[in-house]
This record gives C-alpha cells, structure tokens and sequence, in this order.
C-alpha cells in the first residue's frame, strides 16, 4: 500500500510540473505604435506587429483589423509584411483590415522577439476612440509549435486609436460659444 502511495504521489509531482511548464509557453503578439496613438481627422500614424515569443515556432500568422466600420473611422492605407523569420505568405490589404502577417517555416523559429510587419492608418473625419485588433482566422491563422503538429494558442493584444478634432477647431467651436453667451446676455439688458 505504501509503494502504491509512493508511485501515486510521484506521478502527481511529475504531472504538476509538466503542467505548469507547459503553462508558460504562450507567444504574445502586440500592436505598438511607433507614431502617436493621437491624431487629428485626416492625419496618420503607424503600428508595429510585434511577435515575442518563448516557445519555437513551425508556422504564426494573424490578420489586423479595426472594429468600427462606418465610413468615418480610420482606415488603413498601407502595410508592409516582414516575412523573415518566417516564408511569405498571401498578403491583402483592404480599408478595415491587413494581412496575414508571419507565415510558415520550413525548419522553425527560435523562440524571440520579431517585427512581423507595419500599418499605416488613416483618420476619418469621424472622433472618438477606435480599436485596433490582430486576430485569427478559423483554420487558416493557426499557431504550430517546432514539431508542427501542435498547435499554439497566442495571446493577441490590440491597441486604441484617439482621433480628436485639431485645436483650430475646437477653438472656432469655443470662440463661438462665447460670441452666443454674449449675444444672448445683451438681448437681456
């Protein structure tokens, strides 16, 4: 009973660890802007893609989209794909989304940081806040680790652009404020 108990706690204690192991093998992959997340209508900036990842790699790649799609939100206007480390894959660029970024390799990625490409994107005459989004086609943008039989599960991390209205703008809309409080403060006395 003794030996069964022994073996039984053994096996646990080996299980745990690989579990924990394999708990920390997760690549992130980011959108940094190497340009201002603040622009005016009409201005732009640019996005990094951005791979850091601790486990070696078979095959990554990931599309890049923005949420809103009425007329006035940003759009992208360009995109450059860096296929190293990875082969070139099919790469697409409409006004709400680009890419696959990443693609296959024919031996393996090391694990490590990668700039997988760039985004220009567009203000529309529309403000506000406007998320910025990598994400996964469903059986097309899969993740496989060296032995390219298992398959990764990425965390994806988006980003926010803020368009506001350009100062001149904002002081016209304030400077007329002040022209009606005064008219209407007149037309009293």
């Amino acid at each position: 009973m003794r030996k069964l108990f022994a073996v039984a706690m053994v096996a646990g204690l080996m299980g745990s660890v690989g579990f924990v192991g394999a708990a920390s093998a997760a690549p992130v992959l980011s959108l940094v802007f190497t340009g201002s997340n603040t622009v005016t209508p009409g201005g732009s900036t640019t996005l990094q893609v951005r791979l850091n990842s601790d486990v070696d790699l078979s095959a990554a790649t990931i599309m890049v989209g923005i949420a809103d799609g009425s007329a006035t939100a940003p759009s992208i206007t360009g995109a450059t794909n860096t296929p190293a480390p990875f082969g070139s894959v099919q790469f697409n660029i409409s006004a709400k989304e680009v890419g696959a970024f990443g693609g296959l390799s024919l031996g393996f990625v090391p694990a490590g940081s990668y700039t997988l490409g760039t985004i220009t994107i567009q203000a529309g005459a529309g403000t506000g806040t406007f998320s910025i989004q990598p994400f996964q086609r469903p059986g097309v943008d899969d993740w496989l680790d060296a032995s390219a039989i298992n398959v990764v599960n990425p965390t994806l991390q988006g980003t926010s652009l803020n368009v506001i209205p350009e100062p001149g703008t904002a002081a016209l809309l304030g400077l007329g404020l002040v022209g009606l409080i005064a008219v209407g403060r007149r037309s009293r006395d």
